[in-house]
């Protein structure tokens, strides 16, 4: 099925950009799991009007801030994994290498620094440097309007990239104070 592929191909750098945001694995996962059921369910529905990874990035990122309000009732899904086995199986996979691999590796200067940084700003530095993701496909997984024309994201694009180089001067200086 698509959405066992979308999920298999893209799901380890989501559970990855989920990390970021939640800075807690554990909770990266469980929101991850409930992309996934996204996927599944919403792919059908599907308009292309983004590349299919844009949108999974889009349904992440509202999962996690959906998780963030309502921690509780997160866990409520409408589907039971259970009727769904390959789904099942294929979350667990991914959970386990994935967070796996995170805990695992040791972090680079960079990282630390990064870490400094609100999930937001780190939200945007993985998109773009570490999921190398376009401008415009950045403004529509961080911008919560569904129907953005091209003369909104080309400007948001731009305020994304200002934000991106003071960003950047920003890690400059926390380097300087670290060094």
């Amino acid at each position: 099925m698509a959405a066992t592929i979308a999920i298999r191909d893209y799901g380890p750098e989501v559970l990855g950009f989920l990390v970021v945001l939640a800075r807690d694995p554990a909770d990266a996962g469980d929101v991850f799991a409930d992309v996934c059921i996204r996927v599944w369910k919403g792919l059908p529905g599907f308009e292309w009007k983004s590349s299919l990874r844009t949108w999974i990035y889009v349904l992440a990122r509202r999962a996690f801030y959906k998780f963030q309000e309502e921690r509780s009732a997160h866990r409520d899904r409408h589907v039971r994994l259970s009727e769904v086995p390959e789904l099942d199986e294929i979350i667990a996979r991914i959970r386990t290498t994935t967070l796996g691999r995170i805990h695992q590796e040791h972090k680079t200067r960079a990282e630390r620094l990064r870490e400094k940084l609100a999930p937001e700003e780190q939200a945007l530095l993985t998109l773009r440097l570490d999921r190398d993701l376009a401008w415009n496909e950045i403004v529509r997984v961080l911008d919560d309007r569904e129907d953005l024309d091209d003369e909104t994201v080309a400007r948001e694009a731009a305020a994304l990239r200002k934000r991106f180089e003071r960003l950047k001067d920003r890690l400059r200086q926390l380097a300087a104070e670290d060094a």
